[in-house]
């Protein structure tokens, strides 16, 4: 089943909990133990069945938009964190490559 198709009406401890070992590390370090709590409490605040939809979108949305980004009239930034396997620097350098409008190296 995918991602998508898993989600509903209740909250996701598990999907919150993986995220955040992503985001954070397993274990989170010592430091960061109070900003990871504070971003738990914010993911496990979202509304379920609004999440559920907007993630439905965007997973569905990539075949929707193939080809359209060198159609793209603004400057665009493509930011991606480097250890983030569903949205990598790699993701980041196609979209560049493909988008005509493009803010390079920026920092």
């Amino acid at each position: 089943m995918s991602r998508a198709a898993s989600l509903g009406e209740a909250a996701q401890e598990a999907g919150v909990d993986a995220t955040l070992s992503r985001w954070f590390g397993d274990p989170v370090p010592g430091h960061l133990k109070q900003a990871a709590q504070a971003v738990r409490a914010l993911l496990l605040s979202v509304d379920p069945l609004g999440y559920a939809r907007t993630y439905r979108l965007f997973a569905a949305s990539d075949d929707a938009h193939v080809g359209r980004l060198a159609n793209l009239a603004v400057p665009a930034l493509f930011l991606t964190g480097e250890c983030d396997p569903n949205s990598s620097p790699a993701m980041s350098r196609a979209a560049c490559s493909s988008a005509s409008n493009v803010m390079r190296n920026a920092r």
